[in-house]
């Protein structure tokens, strides 16, 4: 089978896990004897746009694609100009049995278009989310991941928060995203206002949001049946399957398969320490990949700090870095921290020193914030029997078993990876359980016996299409049939094939006529052959002219666009100087009233200035007034308990008042009883002087009246003496009413006086309090 591999990108250039993983799979499917073509993008400046340069690999052709123009915007990010038509011209000369996409991201999916075009079947390696989003990662610009899909008024806000981080040159080419504090607070609030989708606070008028959705809307559209035109396509872990299929995909053709890796040099690898880290024999972190915020190295570094700032982890673990980026913004960053960690930073390495990077390694550490698809890293670390240490998130948990071959912590948290890292030191046993966990790996080799029954199935039903078309045209002419026949096996074949068979043709005809035909040979090889020099100049100016049309064509509809656009400028204009006329007489009015406006603000001032200085006042007599108010607390305390005290006397003193109340009413009544007496005794006075009288006349006897005189004397006395006994009783009660009445009166006094302090004390500290709270308040 002749089978065509494209590629976004490829070694020793780009070195991430889709180009490595193509390139171990073309190296397999050419030990397996298929013909393999690879077709990969390059950024050369020493080539023109669109040039093609073909070079021998291990067991594989290799075809580099150049493009030296980045895209101007979205539209052309998904279709670059051009480069669909050199793929289709490249196809035209590899003639492939069948042609397997990688990925499409900067290539452009007019290539998938030009292969179908030519009947070839197609087929996809989903490695990431670009079936579903436009930006493959399900990560917005903030870094923040995103759970929507198949919303074109969400994915707007994306393209538009690009927009405003591609104003601001000191990010530099910042790839993915940026971290928060990448962004100064304006800045920052204009991304957070787009993404929440509200881009008017963010600046962008509504001509211009409408028009991001419409753009991607249509984008999104052009991607999803494009896509859904491939035949077959491969998903590495069931989480991005069922994201596809979530996304539109077609479960009849959407096959889970997951990688297999180039694990020459991996296998053969002296084993990592089993033991638990000692600050002697310390345990060897290493992260391999992109130096890219989206795998998180930022999180690590900051891990690791906690580890070395923890007394009991401190000196038992080392850590190194390898890989590089574009985004230098981050880099040094990552630099500088790891500088002040004591980490090591290894740069750039090429493929063949990956079992050295692992080898110096006795755990790696994949702590991407993404929902990472089956990072190759992970199965070349199991390859090396090392086991991971990686992010719980998206399809990561389906390539590391928790306790089994690895261990998992909450993505970007560099507390919990922390604390991760730490079990290994306390739970002594824990590293050599990890590595003897872990499972023999997929190679290469197995995932290319894989794809071969798929590859065959798709070829077989392309050539019956393609024969059925050669045919056709001979179905009235049986003679021709042949002929039509070998059309059809010589239209299968390279252009290299046909010219050797070209060459080999006229070495026998030279022969068979005797005369010399090397110099004729050698020169339809150097002017014909594709790799030629000459070839290869006739072709980049064929492809040169053509881009340059094609861009001549985007020009022209792009002034179109800018006219339409002016056009609505000018309408918009004439509204806006509608607006400034109002405007205007507002501001007249503002003028006239700006005289007081000033005044105000002075008045305004001033006052502030002096809240100020109340404020400051109120701050440097802050912890008098606390100090008074405990006083003020405390005496209160005490007076309330004065007045308890003092109730409990007053209602003493009352009960007394109401025995002396009911003394005085004996009293009343003992001198009610007195008066009495006194009248009675009157009385008897008067009778005896009255027989005293007659006595003293002789106008009767004595006994006729009160009896005997001098019993009556007797009688007398003794009334008199009970008399003045009663009265000096009744003398003693009265003098004993009269001290306990001023002894009252004194008390009830002296209670008057004791709650009029107390109520003035308690509203003296109600105000103090009220005055401090006020204070507090300003001081806020």
């Amino acid at each position: 089978m002749r089978i065509c591999l494209v590629v976004h990108g490829f070694p020793p250039y780009e070195l991430a896990g889709v180009e490595t993983y193509t390139a171990g799979l073309a190296r397999a499917l050419g030990q397996r004897g298929h013909g393999v073509e690879v077709l990969a993008l390059r950024s050369d400046p020493r080539f023109g746009e669109l040039a093609l340069r073909r070079e021998e690999r291990d067991g594989f052709g290799l075809t580099w694609l150049n493009s030296i123009h980045p895209a101007r915007d979205p539209a052309e990010a998904l279709d670059p100009p051009g480069l669909a038509e050199a793929f289709g011209d490249y196809l035209d000369r590899e003639r492939p049995d069948l042609v397997h996409f990688q990925h499409v991201v900067k290539l452009g999916l007019g290539l998938v278009t030009q292969a179908r075009e030519r009947g070839l079947p197609t087929c996809l390696t989903a490695h990431d989310y670009f079936g579903v989003c436009h930006r493959f990662t399900l990560l917005r610009p903030d870094l923040e991941r995103c759970e929507t899909i198949g919303k074109p008024e969400v994915c707007a806000r994306c393209d538009q928060a690009l927009a405003l981080l591609n104003e601001r040159e000191e990010l530099g080419d910042y790839q993915l995203g940026v971290l928060p504090d990448q962004l100064d607070t304006g800045s920052r609030a204009r991304l957070t206002a787009v993404l929440a989708g509200n881009p008017d606070e963010a600046g962008f008028d509504p001509s211009s949001s409408a028009a991001a959705v419409e753009s991607r809307t249509r984008l999104d559209r052009r991607r999803k049946e494009v896509l859904g035109q491939i035949d077959r396509v491969f998903v590495p872990t069931r989480f991005l399957l069922d994201r596809l299929l979530e996304g539109g995909f077609d479960p009849e053709r959407t096959s889970h398969m997951p990688y297999g890796v180039e694990v020459r040099g991996l296998a053969d690898l002296p084993g990592p320490r089993s033991g638990p880290p000692t600050t002697d024999v310390p345990l060897r972190l290493a992260f391999v990949g992109s130096l890219t915020k989206h795998k998180g190295v930022h999180v690590l570094l900051e891990a690791f700090a906690l580890l070395e700032h923890n007394p009991e982890l401190r000196g038992r673990f080392k850590l190194t870095l390898s890989g590089a980026s574009t985004d230098h913004v981050y880099t040094e960053r990552l630099q500088t921290r790891a500088r002040e960690l004591g980490v090591r930073m290894l740069g750039k390495f090429q493929p063949h020193e990956l079992p050295g990077r692992l080898a110096a390694a006795d755990v790696l550490v994949v702590p991407s914030i993404w929902v990472e698809n089956q990072p190759l890293a992970i199965r070349e670390a199991f390859a090396a029997g090392r086991p991971v240490i990686t992010s719980n998130l998206g399809a990561l948990p389906e390539s590391v078993r928790d306790g089994t071959d690895g261990l998992l912590f909450e993505p970007g948290d560099p507390a919990d990876l922390a604390r991760v890292l730490g079990r290994l030191v306390h739970e002594p046993d824990l590293l050599g359980r990890l590595i003897g966990g872990i499972a023999q790996i997929k190679g290469s080799a197995q995932q290319a016996a894989e794809l071969e029954p798929f590859y065959e199935g798709l070829i077989e039903g392309g050539r019956e299409q393609r024969v059925a078309g050669h045919s056709e045209w001979a179905a009235d002419l049986p003679h021709l049939a042949p002929l039509a026949g070998r059309f059809a096996e010589l239209g299968e074949k390279p252009v290299r094939e046909l010219f050797g068979q070209v060459l080999r043709g006229i070495e026998r005809l030279a022969d068979q006529l005797g005369v010399e035909a090397s110099g004729a040979g050698r020169w339809m090889d150097q002017a014909l052959r594709s790799s030629s020099r000459t070839q290869s100049k006739a072709r980049d100016a064929k492809t040169e002219i053509a881009y340059l049309r094609n861009l001549d064509g985007s020009r022209a509809e792009a002034i179109e666009s800018l006219e339409e656009r002016v056009a609505w400028r000018e309408s918009e204009l004439s509204k806006r100087e509608s607006e400034l006329s109002e405007r205007g007489k507002e501001a007249r009015w503002l003028r006239e009233n700006n005289t007081k406006a000033e005044e105000e603000a002075v008045w305004l001032r001033q006052s502030l200035d002096q809240v100020g200085a109340e404020r400051d006042w109120l701050r440097g007599n802050l912890q008098q007034i606390e100090t008074e108010r405990k006083a003020l607390q405390e005496k209160s305390a005490w007076l309330e308990g004065e007045v308890g005290h003092r109730d409990e006397e007053l209602v003493w003193r009352r009960s007394e008042m109401e025995r002396i109340e009911e003394l005085e009413r004996d009293l009343e009544e003992l001198r009610e009883q007195t008066e009495r007496l006194g009248e009675w005794l009157v009385a008897v006075e008067r009778g005896l002087d009255a027989q005293a009288h007659r006595s003293d006349t002789g106008s009767g006897p004595a006994t006729d009246r009160g009896g005997d005189p001098q019993a009556g004397a007797l009688g007398l006395e003794q009334l008199a003496e009970r008399f003045s006994r009663l009265e000096s009783g009744v003398l003693g009660v009265t003098e004993e009413v009269r001290w306990r009445r001023a002894e009252m009166e004194n008390l009830e006094q002296a209670l008057a006086r004791s709650k009029a302090r107390w109520l003035v004390l308690r509203g003296s500290v109600a105000e103090i309090l009220d005055g401090w709270r006020a204070a507090r308040e300003g001081q806020r």
